[in-house]
């Protein structure tokens, strides 16, 4: 892949032919393509990735392509963890209230972090927890995770969304000396957050266990139509936190 400048944005070009009234809509799809490539060499944007679909605007859940987050292709499987340069273990935690059938899971999904800079990658681990649990559970079973990862690395970073009752949540750990960090979530939704971590999975530096994460998966595919999302949360909070406490940074740029 092409090195890119620190401060460049990277672009997708987005085409779409209506397959209502096409009298009023005068270019077709490679037109659109031509056109957008031809403003794109004109401004020096770094395109990397197009797509295009023919599809009625009337209805958003018409336009597969425009609403999906993570493509398929880009989910990518590892066969064992590499057997050496593990740099930390990172634990990013959506938790829930509830637990009433119908409410959202605590969500909690292990990262195994090989390597610094352009040659991070995250491994995650197999069977995350995904469970309507209370508030003291919840914290016992932070607490088995950590020990549990201890015996692999001694350096367990535990990410937790820092909104709600989850700041007593934080608070008890910081208390208790656990290596924890809220995670702000600011103006970003949870799908902005997910559409951030798609460099990352489309560079291979995002690896899947061939058994035990296909509901992790189903969730990142099928995001803004399945039930529930909170894996698919607990994994935007890992990678991105991840990713930005990168030693070296690696080069990584979000649009």
């Amino acid at each position: 892949m092409a090195e890119v400048e620190q401060n460049q944005m990277k672009y997708c070009l987005y085409a779409r032919k209506s397959t209502e009234g096409d009298e009023k809509q005068a270019l077709s799809i490679d037109s659109q393509i031509k056109e957008m490539k031809q403003i794109a060499e004109r401004e020096n944007l770094n395109v990397v990735e197009i797509r295009k679909e023919s599809h009625s605007a009337k209805e958003s859940s018409q336009r597969p392509v425009f609403e999906e987050i993570v493509n398929p292709e880009w989910i990518q499987f590892y066969d064992k963890f590499p057997a050496t340069g593990l740099h930390s273990i990172c634990i990013g935690i959506d938790l829930a209230v509830s637990e009433r059938d119908s409410a959202d899971c605590t969500a909690m999904l292990v990262g195994y972090v090989y390597g610094i800079g352009k040659n991070m990658k995250v491994y995650l681990k197999e069977n995350p927890i995904n469970e309507r649990i209370s508030f003291p559970v919840q914290a016992e079973y932070v607490k088995a995770l950590v020990a549990t990862e201890k015996l692999i690395h001694h350096r367990v970073k535990l990410f937790v969304e820092d909104v709600g009752y989850q700041k007593a949540f934080i608070q008890l750990f910081e208390s208790k000396n656990y290596d924890i960090e809220g995670v702000p979530t600011g103006r970003n939704d949870k799908a902005t957050r997910l559409r951030m971590t798609t460099p990352f999975l489309k560079e291979g530096r995002v690896l899947f266990p061939k058994n035990g994460c296909e509901e992790l998966i189903q969730q990142l595919l099928g995001f803004g139509k399945e039930k529930h999302d909170d894996l698919a949360d607990s994994f935007s909070i890992l990678v991105l936190k991840v990713i930005e406490n990168n030693p070296s940074g690696g080069g990584i740029i979000f649009g």
